[in-house]
């Protein structure tokens, strides 16, 4: 964990200074934290009870609070009052803002190409149309295999061959 964390912070530093970001002056008080408790972990162990409850969070906050200082990104920019909108920053937009870039992206594409060659009414139009017809294909999928048993078994065969495809 210590070389981990120094390898991290070293990172950071570089890729922060590469992207000409300015840091926290509270940025070395950050990096010492975190450094503390990676030595103290490996150190120390695993604590019982409470204490070690916390170990694992609090390694990760004071990592997510190092990037937030070095990188200038702080709320205020400095730690202060406004805290939790850091964390929510270091813990959920970071991290996970761009999780459905791709999709994103590649609806967005679909969007326009279909806008380009058909108009947006006839859009809506379509989309609506499928939305429809998908949840009346799932009605009547429920309906048949719920009165046949082949059926019924059909669907769990492609239900597990869709799991092992996406599983894969």
């Amino acid at each position: 964990m210590p070389v981990f964390a120094a390898l991290f912070i070293v990172y950071v530093d570089c890729a922060a200074r590469a992207a000409h970001r300015t840091a926290a002056k509270e940025t070395p008080l950050w990096a010492v934290c975190w450094m503390a408790l990676a030595v103290a972990y490996p150190l120390y162990g695993y604590q019982p009870g409470p204490l070690g409850d916390w170990q694992w969070p609090a390694w990760h906050l004071f990592a997510v609070w190092y990037v937030l200082a070095r990188c200038g990104m702080l709320a205020q920019g400095q730690s202060g009052s406004l805290a939790p909108l850091d964390a929510l920053a270091g813990f959920v937009l970071l991290p996970f803002g761009n999780f459905f870039l791709r999709a994103r992206t590649v609806f967005a594409a679909l969007r326009t190409h279909l806008q380009d060659r058909t108009g947006t009414r006839k859009v809506l139009h379509l989309i609506v149309t499928a939305a429809v017809t998908m949840a009346l294909c799932g009605v009547a999928w429920g309906l048949l295999a719920a009165a046949d048993a082949n059926f019924a078994a059909l669907g769990q065969q492609v239900s597990d061959w869709w799991g092992r495809l996406l599983n894969n």
